[in-house]
């Protein structure tokens, strides 16, 4: 199943928590107050409570809240015996969060909100975007072959720009290795890619 608050497959939630993460970024980027009221809750506007305008809200709002990262509560579908397909349902696609209760570790990867929060964060993170690494690093990300050397890259990237710049370095770093059960090996490699 494809939503934001869904507990899924770690590949989709990955591939499609990565794709989710530039809706936050582009509302928080754009002028266009129609996409800007999109995120924002409001109660009065019936529209607001349709399945795919919730999905839509908390791809953007609920990942700023960090909502995404927090169990929800049982299904009420649960209480009446119904289908075990139906109680499925009615949990995957509820986005009434229990937001004094942390998913597992495993939960959260599988849930393609979570990783596009995930990935907003180090997106959006003043550390991040602020820590350049060594010029030599920036020379690949170049438009033009002038000038031939980077010698101050805060000059040529900006924040957000050097933090996805190390995003990617990193995933392809980890794109380059076999698949493994080490998951701190993994975690080691991401974590000196992006060099915070």
């Amino acid at each position: 199943m494809h939503m934001s608050m869904a507990v899924t497959d770690y590949p989709t939630a990955f591939a499609e928590g990565w794709g989710e993460h530039f809706q936050t970024m582009a509302v928080d980027a754009t002028a266009n107050p129609y996409l800007r009221g999109l995120a924002r809750a409001d109660g009065s506007d019936l529209m607001a409570s349709w399945h795919s305008r919730v999905d839509g809200w908390l791809r953007t709002a609920g990942v700023r809240r960090n909502l995404l990262a927090h169990r929800k509560t049982p299904p009420a579908a649960s209480m009446f015996c119904v289908d075990p397909y139906d109680v499925y349902l009615d949990h995957e696609t509820s986005a009434s969060f229990v937001v004094d209760e942390l998913k597992g570790g495993q939960e959260m990867l599988a849930c393609e909100g979570f990783v596009a929060t995930l990935f907003y964060r180090l997106a959006t993170s003043e550390r991040l975007g602020a820590t350049y690494r060594e010029p030599s690093f920036y020379v690949r990300f170049r438009l033009s072959e002038e000038p031939p050397e980077i010698t101050a890259p805060e000059e040529t990237f900006g924040p957000v720009e050097n933090a996805y710049l190390k995003l990617i370095a990193a995933m392809r770093e980890l794109a380059r290795r076999p698949l493994s059960g080490n998951n701190a090996e993994g975690a080691r490699v991401f974590g000196l890619s992006l060099v915070l």
